[in-house]
């Protein structure tokens, strides 16, 4: 089988420590000279990405927010999956003392909280996803994830899933491993 594209997860995948390590980048640059496309896939908030990941350029996309973002390098379009997290569940989240990051379209939080987010979903009557990520919970709008913005990616490439090598290393990971 001849792979078109390589979708990678970014921390503890590509990435350690928010840096992508020499190594990684050249394997990257060898995936890119060998004809490849690269997608890279991350929990992360859009914004936090920027921050850490200079060579967004590398990419032939971004599928940030766990799927809630998708960004072409090439164009600079970014593309929400889902509406913003609602002012009501962010004010309660903050009233309950329940620490969370703010994304696009995603709510991040540490998953010893979930029982409290729990609460708070059903208290706010907004209803999400959870998604897990190691020590970390993502709230997400129904039906966004890794798997369906590689989807998305994949199509607007012309290719298909059958094309597709993923790589990654935690639980929300396998919706993108199911999708390609």
């Amino acid at each position: 089988m001849i792979f078109k594209v390589l979708a990678c997860d970014f921390d503890g995948t590509l990435a350690s420590e928010d840096r992508l390590g020499a190594e990684a980048l050249a394997a990257l640059g060898q995936a890119r000279e060998a004809g490849m496309r690269l997608v890279l896939v991350t929990g992360r908030t859009f914004f936090d990405l920027l921050r850490v990941c200079e060579p967004l350029d590398l990419f032939d996309a971004v599928v940030a927010e766990n799927g809630g973002v998708l960004y072409s390098p090439a164009t600079g379009i970014i593309c929400e999956q889902g509406p913003p997290p609602s002012p009501r569940l962010l004010a309660e989240l903050d009233r309950r003392g329940i620490s969370f990051q703010v994304g696009r379209v995603i709510i991040g939080t540490a998953r010893a909280d979930e029982e409290a987010v729990r609460a708070t979903l059903a208290a706010t009557w907004v209803n999400l996803d959870l998604v897990y990520n190691r020590g970390a919970l993502m709230l997400l709008p129904k039906g966004v994830s890794k798997g369906a913005g590689v989807r998305q990616v994949i199509r607007s490439l012309g290719l298909s899933f059958h094309d597709v090598l993923a790589f990654g290393d935690a639980e929300n990971d396998v919706d993108l491993f199911e999708a390609c």
